[in-house]
């Protein structure tokens, strides 16, 4: 499946939703099926890695959302089904001793996303980009974890327009952590898809967005980065893996 939510739960790897193509392929114009499926990964070093054999449920079909591992489950926004897109935001559990999932709602987000990117300061939720039925969004949310009563707050939008499939990391920016946006991809006027290789920094402290230094390869060439997904490696570096670069898009 493409777009599930995964994290981490109570001591184990979930994997929930996602879509495909089970009949015929995308490239026949087969039809997509979107999945509630939630598969079930205990991580216990004393045994091998296996799944679980039982197989549960999210409420509803779901991709293309985002999810974050938080301590309390794994938070699972927005995302898109055959009915649309979704402005859902729900936490879900692991229970280990009766092997079971628990789903907890969450505040929805201000309008239906998916392809967005998400990343996590303090008690801080952030969203960024995404699209729905009226296109790529340029918006930027916030949810205090600690005051969901408030629900999502909407920040200064992103700096390089609207963008879906970005990579949103929060890392050290010298003294405290920022938010990293890299990559993603819009539609340009014709309706061709445009490949970004633009990396920008939000300062939660001052709420205010700066330039970095664009994605390159070992040629110092531009390289544009789309559908991939990243993670902060201690205090200097951000890690990126897979992705689309555009060339055979």
């Amino acid at each position: 499946v493409a777009g599930a939510f995964s994290g981490i739960s109570r001591g184990a790897l979930l994997l929930a939703g996602g879509a495909n193509f089970p009949g015929i392929p995308s490239w026949k114009n087969g039809p997509k099926k979107y999945w509630s499926s939630v598969y079930v990964l205990p991580l216990e070093r004393s045994r091998p890695l296996r799944w679980l054999d039982t197989l549960f449920r999210f409420p509803y079909p779901v991709a293309y959302g985002a999810s974050l591992t938080l301590d309390e489950g794994i938070l699972c926004i927005g995302g898109k089904n055959n009915r649309g897109y979704l402005s859902k935001v729900l936490l879900l559990q692991w229970n280990n001793t009766g092997k079971r999932i628990a789903v907890k709602p969450y505040p929805d987000l201000p309008v239906p996303l998916a392809s967005m990117a998400a990343a996590r300061i303090g008690h801080t939720i952030y969203v960024a980009g995404g699209e729905n039925e009226t296109g790529k969004q340029d918006a930027l949310y916030a949810l205090d974890l600690e005051k969901l009563s408030l629900g999502w707050k909407t920040l200064p939008p992103l700096p390089g327009g609207p963008l879906s499939d970005a990579v949103l990391v929060s890392q050290s920016g010298g003294d405290h952590e920022q938010l990293y946006l890299i990559g993603g991809r819009t539609t340009a006027q014709d309706g061709a898809t445009v490949f970004y290789h633009r990396v920008y920094v939000f300062d939660p402290l001052t709420a205010t967005w700066g330039k970095r230094h664009e994605i390159t390869n070992d040629l110092h060439q531009p390289v544009g980065l789309a559908a991939g997904t990243g993670s902060a490696v201690g205090d200097r570096y951000i890690a990126l893996f897979g992705g689309d670069d555009g060339i055979l898009f």
